[in-house]
């Protein structure tokens, strides 16, 4: 049981660092800026790059307001697809995602 415990924090850190990893290259392949981001979502910039910088953990309805702004299913910040957080296939993937 202890192991299986484990196991969950594990991917729950796991998730916490990959979210605004993902956020990220979103904005970098759509060029979008943190304040805009953050205007968008109801937030504050500072509350925003709060929560990017994981000074504070971004909750189940802010991430769904992200999912709707980018345009991504809820699920995409825990299962990117391959690539996506690699610096040369970051904009590749959602240029021709977007089209």
């Amino acid at each position: 049981m202890a192991s299986t415990a484990t196991a969950l924090l594990a991917a729950m850190e796991s998730s916490r660092r990959q979210i605004p990893e993902v956020i990220r290259a979103l904005m970098a392949a759509r060029r979008a800026k943190g304040p805009d981001v953050a205007e968008a979502i109801g937030m504050s910039a500072s509350s925003f790059y709060a929560r990017l910088n994981g000074k504070s953990v971004i909750s189940a309805h802010e991430l769904a307001a992200l999912a709707l702004y980018f345009g991504v299913p809820v699920g995409f910040f825990f299962e990117p697809p391959p690539g996506l957080l690699g610096a040369s296939a970051k904009g590749a993937y959602l240029s021709s995602a977007a089209a």
